[in-house]
C-alpha cells in the first residue's frame, strides 16, 4: 500500500513539475535603466587578404584582443582588435608564435596601465597610430623592433 502511495505521489510531482515548465512564460517588463548591447554587425569592408606560403611564414596573428578605451582617465568603452604582426624577411615566425599568449597578455596589461587613450577625437574611431605605438611598447621584451616589418589590424570594433 505504501508503495502505491509513494508511486502515485511521485507521478503527481512529475506531472505538476512538467506542466509548470510547459506553461507559457509571461513577458516581464524591463526596467527603464535596462540596456542591451548593440554590437555592430557590419559586413567586412575588405575580405582578409590571402597570404602566399612565403608571406604566411612571416606573419604572426593574435586573435581578438580586448582593450579598454579611456577618455580623460575614465573607462568609456572596449575595443576588440585582431592584430597581425608582419616580420622582416628571414625571421622565424614560429619562435614568436610560441610566445603569442605572452604578447597578447603584455598588450592588454600595457593598455590597462596607460589607460589607453586610443580614440581619435575627430572620427570617434580607434587611432591606429597610437595603437601601433602601444603594441610596439608592449611587445618589446619578446620581439625587438628590428624583427618587425609592420603591424596590421585585421578587425577593429568598438562596443557601442
Amino acid at each position: 500500500m505504501r508503495r502505491v502511495l509513494l508511486l502515485s505521489l511521485a507521478l503527481a510531482l512529475v506531472f505538476v513539475a512538467g506542466s509548470a515548465m510547459a506553461a507559457p512564460k509571461k513577458e516581464s517588463k524591463k526596467p527603464a535603466n535596462h540596456r542591451e548591447a548593440k554590437w555592430t554587425l557590419e559586413k567586412e569592408k575588405e575580405p582578409v587578404k590571402e597570404l602566399s606560403a612565403k608571406a604566411a611564414a612571416l606573419v604572426v596573428d593574435l586573435p581578438m584582443v580586448i582593450l579598454p578605451v579611456s577618455d580623460r582617465g575614465y573607462l568609456t568603452n572596449y575595443a576588440f582588435v585582431s592584430i597581425r604582426i608582419n616580420l622582416q624577411e628571414g625571421e622565424d615566425a614560429w619562435s614568436i608564435r610560441s610566445k603569442s599568449h605572452f604578447l597578447k597578455d603584455a598588450i592588454i596589461r600595457k593598455s590597462h596601465k596607460r589607460r589607453a587613450e586610443i580614440i581619435d577625437k575627430e572620427t570617434n574611431g580607434v587611432d591606429q597610430e597610437k595603437l601601433t605605438v602601444l603594441i610596439n611598447a608592449a611587445i618589446e621584451p619578446w620581439v625587438t623592433q628590428q624583427r618587425i616589418d609592420s603591424i596590421e589590424f585585421l578587425k577593429i570594433d568598438l562596443q557601442q
